[in-house]
């Protein structure tokens, strides 16, 4: 089976991830970006993903 990985757009940090940054909020900002700000364990994720497409890691 053959992958192809496609980059489009700059590399971002795994901090970068966490942060909603598709927009700008006209009021609030400060308090609606902190909302949409999410940390989550980058690895696990990988690994959930792997389990769901019945691949083992």
């Amino acid at each position: 089976m053959c992958f192809l990985i496609v980059q489009i757009g700059a590399s971002i940090t795994q901090e970068e991830l966490f942060a909603y940054t598709n927009a700008y909020f006209l009021t609030n900002e400060k308090y609606q970006l902190s909302r949409r700000y999410v940390r989550f364990d980058v690895d696990e994720l990988c690994n959930t993903a792997v389990a769901a497409g019945g691949k083992s890691s």
